[in-house]
């Protein structure tokens, strides 16, 4: 009966991989933060450390090296030059070198830099090699060309890497990454320009099919700004050569045994042979810095961006951002889920009780009963040995067979160590193993969850960022949500909801049976067993536990709406068939179609947790439907529907807490908790939320 937790579940989005995006106008929940806030907070250093572990194994992942193999378009540079000599000059107070910047790359063909300082400073070449006999005369008097440009006439093309992270660490508001390359294969093609002279005219001068094959491991580091108020989560890269040269002479000379040297007029094909064998390494190794930069800086930009969309999850406004089924949010709100949830606390419980460890006052088995146990919640003395919580949640998991939550997987998963540590492995292999199977198998047959996107606008140059849920399955690509403008003055993080986008995800989910406790879609009438209760199939609604409790096909999904009576909101869902065996709390059975409708009012309790308290529920049967003793008729009518009307009150109660942090997804490095204000009216819901104190 907990449709309270609609809200709680919109708050555990864990985003995965980009796909094709829906251009969605309304959108289900925009969560709106202030970048400022956001930036200060994700990028200290507690937080970035928290990164390490995951990011450090996504760089040992096959996909992460594939990403480097691909052709790089590297702009035009300027042809190498000795800065050594430059400073050396500069240090020395000539006149010349005074006013020249000696890490200027663009140096040789800066028209601003006088001719005297490039000729003690930029590579020359016999202008006769290049010319060729025809042509000698023209060369000026020095006999001379200096190149003052390189240009990439072919991208760079990665073919081959293969490299191993040695090292991944943060300081301050930077990561650092090193890596071992192994293996690298590429080829590019070159072509070098001259400096401008009146009397002659260079033919074009280059290298084509220049194939480098790495002959030694190479060390590289890569480090880089984390900004995730930026477009770019990783920026201000800085790339790190822990050997002197990633080319070397003998990769350059092996590289020219296969090139084909162009621009050299005059020759003949042996003499070129011989000019490509003696003097093109020279000149190769001249340009070799530029090459080696080309290099880097396409490593070094495949780096930034896997590595940014890894750590920022968020990074790219236009493509978006998928949830996968099996660890998406809306998963989790399935009621399956959350009848099953509290049978998962209650195995943990009794694992820590067994375990001889203290039980937390607020740890979620305290806030349930069970009614294998009792009418009323939990005590410490009532917490049951691990072998009996098993028996009660793979009993629940049978009778609940939609249960796709993975939160609920993994945690139960990590059971098993524990359970075998006190000697119960049996327990898990029999009991609790087929549970997370068949929770696995579930997530495999979903198709609803498969493309929830979160879009996200964060780098958009704006005060605050934004990440906006969508379900493409119920897609509204011409109607605006009429709430985007909604918002908390002053807060850091709000959060708003369209509830007339949660009623279409409703709708959904109970066609494709996440929102059932077992089958899906409208009820199919196949008769009745010998006691009158229905037989059919369709989205069943468990309101009971146990196996004679009171149960119901949903007549359609359930909808959620703004309540003006109280400033709050409520539950509507109407059911068919309902049945309650042989015996209700001592009376008689009952039967027919009963509408529910459950209140609630959204609020902060506790340690600034954000609760639906002042819990409502009312119902009415449908009439001409009632049977049994729910039939006015019955001398039982009126004690049964009293005592109806006391357990659906006993349900909500209490208030609900909802935990706001996440373990994973883009808010799981933002611990949250509320604020304190909230948002009410028809149509949305909005709370102001603030970072988790310590």
């Amino acid at each position: 009966m907990k449709w309270l937790l609609l809200f709680s579940i919109l708050l555990s989005a864990r985003p995965t991989s980009a796909q094709e995006t829906c251009a969605c106008k309304a959108q289900l929940m925009r969560i709106q933060i202030d970048s400022a806030y956001l930036n200060q907070t994700v990028t200290s250093q507690d937080k970035l450390n928290k990164i390490i572990a995951p990011l450090s194994s996504y760089m040992h992942t096959d996909d992460f090296k594939q990403k480097f193999l691909g052709d790089y378009k590297i702009k035009s540079m300027g042809f190498p030059f000795s800065r050594a000599v430059c400073q050396e000059e500069k240090d020395q107070g000539d006149p010349k070198f005074k006013n020249v910047d000696c890490d200027n790359w663009m140096l040789c063909a800066d028209e601003a830099v006088a001719l005297e300082v490039k000729k003690e400073v930029c590579s020359t070449l016999p202008c006769a090699l290049i010319v060729g006999s025809a042509r000698m005369g023209q060369c000026p008097s020095e006999g001379r060309a200096m190149p003052s440009m390189l240009h990439f006439t072919e991208p760079v093309g990665l073919k081959k890497i293969e490299l191993t992270p040695s090292g991944l660490t943060s300081q301050g508001n930077r990561i650092r990454a090193c890596f071992t390359i192994s293996q690298l294969e590429a080829s590019l093609g070159v072509g070098i320009e001259f400096l401008k002279d009146p009397a002659i005219k260079y033919d074009d001068l280059g290298l084509s099919n220049f194939n480098l094959k790495l002959d030694t491991a190479r060390e590289v580091c890569m480090s880089g700004k984390v900004d995730l108020a930026s477009k770019e989560p990783i920026s201000d890269l800085s790339i790190e050569k822990t050997s002197e040269n990633i080319i070397s002479d003998a990769m350059i000379n092996q590289a020219l045994s296969g090139a084909k040297l162009r621009g050299l007029s005059g020759y003949s094909e042996a003499t070129l042979n011989i000019i490509k064998l003696t003097a093109a390494p020279a000149l190769a190794r001249h340009f070799r810095p530029s090459i080696e930069r080309a290099l880097l800086d396409a490593l070094g930009n495949t780096f930034k961006t896997q590595v940014g969309k890894f750590v920022g999850t968020l990074t790219n406004a236009d493509a978006g951002t998928f949830v996968s089924n099996s660890d998406g949010l809306l998963s989790e709100l399935g009621v399956a889920n959350i009848s099953l949830r509290k049978y998962v606390s209650l195995l943990e419980c009794s694992i820590l009780k067994a375990e001889g460890k203290i039980v937390p006052d607020e740890h979620p088995c305290f806030s349930d009963y069970f009614p294998q146990i009792s009418g009323k919640p939990l005590k410490f003395k009532q917490i049951p040995h691990p072998v009996k919580a098993a028996q009660y949640l793979q009993e629940i998991s049978r009778r609940y067979d939609q249960a796709t939550s993975e939160v609920l997987r993994s945690q139960l998963a990590g059971f098993a160590d524990r359970l075998t540590s006190l000697g119960l492995s049996t327990v898990y292999g029999a009991q609790v193993k087929p549970v997370v199977d068949g929770i696995k198998g579930n997530q495999l047959k979903s198709s609803l969850l498969k493309n929830i996107q979160l879009l996200s606008d964060f780098g958009n140059g704006s005060s605050s960022t934004g990440i906006n849920l969508m379900v493409p399955e119920t897609c509204d690509t011409t109607n605006p949500s009429p709430h985007m403008d909604k918002s908390l003055p002053n807060c850091p993080i709000q959060a708003y909801i369209d509830l007339n986008e949660v009623n279409k995800v409703l709708a959904a989910m109970y066609a494709s049976g996440q929102l059932c406790h077992s089958g899906k879609g409208d009820f199919v009438s196949q008769g009745r067993n010998r006691d009158g209760s229905p037989i059919g199939t369709g989205c069943q609604f468990i309101v009971e536990e146990d196996d004679k409790g009171l149960r119901c096909f949903l007549n359609g999904p359930p909808k959620l709406s703004f309540d003006r009576s109280t400033n709050g909101y409520k539950v509507d869902f109407k059911t068919k068939e309902c049945f309650r065996g042989s015996v209700i709390l001592g009376q008689g059975k009952i039967a027919g179609d009963i509408n529910f409708e459950l209140g609630f009012t959204p609020g902060i309790c506790g340690r600034g947790e954000f609760c639906l308290q002042n819990g409502t529920a009312d119902w009415n049967v449908v009439p001409g439907t009632a049977r049994y003793a729910l039939s006015e008729r019955s001398w039982f009518n009126g004690i049964v529907r009293k005592t109806i009307d006391k357990k659906l009150n006993g349900l909500v109660s209490q208030s609900i807490r909802i935990p706001l942090s996440t373990e994973t997804g883009p808010l799981s490095l933002v611990p949250l908790e509320a604020e304190g204000r909230v948002d009410v009216g028809p149509g949305y819901f909005g709370a102001c939320l603030k970072l988790q104190k310590k």
